[in-house]
């Protein structure tokens, strides 16, 4: 009988901004702490993982902040982008028929807001049916600042249903070489501060065309660029997240 080897240490789960927890709440802000929620304890089921313990406030150190403020910030940016879609193509499907997106910019008094929204100029089947190789169903983002002092902390911009990874690898000018190019412009803005972009990219959910699924936002950064690659998630992100106060 062999004895049994001793059991894996697994690395604490650390949750930044406003993303999901493993037990499927999305974090709250509260008076007396971080992820604690104002209607009491929320009820873990048998082998639940209870959500990371914490007192905190995000919202008390620049750091923490700036990933909470960043992701309510692409949150209010994905609402926006819903809202400019139905208006400059009513009869397609939302994000189902081409691409949107902003840059998020970090601002002189910490605020982070969106700038000018896109849309691509092909929707996908437009794309998929040219089989010229050139015709591309993308969005070219508008990377004038909004302002005097503006930092670029990111950007945000839709896929097709169920298109939650961003395209591409980092060498290729896709989604991944955006991700690059934000990182290098926060960086020469800001040194020391490169890693800190972001890319965001929302997607509904599957459901059907009549019947969209719901909607789902994926943040990728430096720490989990190379999993993307390798077809893995990002974490999500609270459609409803709010900034700090």
């Amino acid at each position: 009988m062999t004895q049994a080897p001793p059991p894996t240490q697994v690395d604490d789960i650390v949750v930044r901004g406003q993303r999901r927890w493993p037990n499927g709440q999305f974090p709250v802000r509260s008076g007396e702490g971080y992820g604690e929620d104002p209607e009491g304890p929320i009820p873990i089921e048998i082998g639940q993982e209870p959500d990371p313990p914490t007192s905190t406030d995000p919202c008390a150190s620049p750091e923490t902040a700036l990933d909470w403020n960043a992701d309510a910030a692409a949150a209010e940016a994905v609402k926006d982008l819903r809202d400019f879609a139905r208006s400059q193509f009513p009869n397609e499907q939302d994000f189902n028929d081409r691409e949107y997106g902003a840059v998020l910019w970090e601002m002189p008094d910490g605020s982070i807001i969106h700038g000018p929204m896109r849309a691509g100029e092909h929707t996908f089947y437009e794309a998929s049916g040219a089989g010229d190789g050139e015709t591309r169903a993308v969005v070219e983002l508008d990377w004038t600042p909004p302002g005097t002092g503006a930092v670029i902390i990111g950007t945000v911009h839709t896929h097709n249903v169920g298109g939650f990874l961003p395209s591409g690898s980092s060498t290729e000018l896709d989604d991944q070489g955006v991700l690059t190019f934000s990182q290098q412009q926060r960086e020469s803005l800001m040194p020391g501060s490169g890693s800190a972009a972001r890319l965001y990219v929302a997607a509904h959910d599957f459901g059907s065309y009549e019947v969209r699924g719901p909607l789902k936002i994926t943040v990728y950064d430096s720490q989990n660029r190379q999993a993307a690659i390798a077809g893995i998630e990002g974490p999500e992100v609270n459609p409803e997240g709010q900034p700090c106060p």
